[in-house]
């Protein structure tokens, strides 16, 4: 079933982004519970979600259905241990075989997706692990923690490779770019990259403070788009630090830039709204993207839950071909599974 997603202008047309909805999952968590992050696996096949109270990660998985596009079997629960740990950070690997959590219990766990009853591999991480990224060819882990260390864990060889020393500075977000060649991470007010090739790194200081997850960077590593002071989103080289947009105004939840590198998805009060970046990136001139679509309003050619609508802020996760996409609502628990029509399987 696919979606008309309205354009700026109200009405679909050449400006269309299709996605199509696939699944709502509404009251995924007890009433007394919120979500902190979501993850959907590149083939589609199966959304993770990570619980604020608790130190549970529930796991879902979604099938072909005749009467439904989707439907979803029955959670299973993948236990952390004590109640007092959270989650960080979820991430498939590529193949969507597996899922890497990070708890504040200063351990990175890795679960077998189809037999998740115990993690199949448990790395120890001191410092705290906050952010985890697989690589494209899943070969390898990214891991940033708390305390500013980076390292690379090899799921063949079991092997550990720090790559930045503690620094004090959280690391909240941290991923592979330039077809995995690269990795680039964030702290308070610098962004680093790193070529994987030469192991040559550069740091640059930033005036803006990167203390979240909401930025993402360009494919190749050579941009990075994020928040500016709460007041809106902007785009900067992540090594110049020059500013390349004028700012987009407006109170926005999360940023991301679609796996071509070609729009961005934001997320805020009025549900999710998408830019076409092609005429940023063509011209040293900034401007203002255009906005493709926005999905706050009406839906035609479909009736998913009035939830769908109206209740897709707050969360926002991308399998790593941007085939698939969650969106969640923390406070009342619901996540919406959408494909992007250009690239899932009919």
């Amino acid at each position: 079933m696919a979606l008309a997603i309205a354009s700026s202008t109200g009405a679909a047309g050449a400006a269309e982004l299709p996605l199509r909805y696939l699944s709502c999952l509404d009251r995924a968590l007890p009433d007394n519970d919120r979500l902190v992050r979501v993850a959907v696996s590149d083939d589609g096949h199966f959304v993770a979600a990570a619980s604020a109270y608790g130190s549970t990660v529930s796991l879902w998985h979604l099938t072909s259905n005749v009467d439904w596009p989707f439907r979803c079997s029955v959670a299973n629960a993948l236990d952390h241990g004590s109640r007092w740990t959270h989650i960080d950070d979820l991430a498939f690997s590529p193949d969507g075989k597996n899922l890497a959590t990070a708890a504040s219990d200063d351990k990175v766990r890795i679960w077998n997706v189809a037999a998740p009853q115990q993690p199949m591999k448990t790395i120890s991480i001191p410092g705290h692990p906050q952010a985890i990224a697989f690589a494209p060819d899943g070969g390898s882990l990214a891991i940033a923690a708390w305390d500013g260390s980076v390292s690379l864990w090899m799921p063949q060889s079991g092997g550990m490779l720090q790559i930045a020393k503690p620094t004090d500075k959280v690391v909240w977000r941290i991923s592979f770019v330039n077809n995995g060649q690269g990795l680039i991470w964030a702290d308070s007010r610098s962004i680093h990259t790193l070529n994987l090739s030469t192991m040559m790194q550069k740091d640059s200081p930033f005036a803006v403070d990167f203390n979240d997850k909401e930025w993402s960077p360009y494919r190749d590593g050579s941009m990075v788009i994020g928040r500016e002071g709460g007041v809106g989103i902007n785009l900067w080289g992540s090594v110049d630090g020059k500013q390349r947009l004028k700012t987009i105004e407006g109170q926005f939840y999360t940023i991301m830039f679609f796996a071509d590198s070609r729009r961005i998805a934001v997320l805020d009060q009025d549900g999710m709204k998408i830019w076409d970046m092609l005429d940023v990136m063509a011209s040293d001139v900034i401007e203002i993207p255009t906005l493709l679509a926005v999905t706050s309003i009406p839906i035609k050619n479909a009736s998913p839950p009035r939830s769908v609508a109206y209740k897709i802020e707050q969360l926002f996760s991308m399998s790593s071909s941007g085939t698939y996409i969650v969106t969640g609502d923390n406070d009342d628990s619901i996540i919406v599974i959408w494909a992007n029509e250009n690239l899932a399987p009919q």
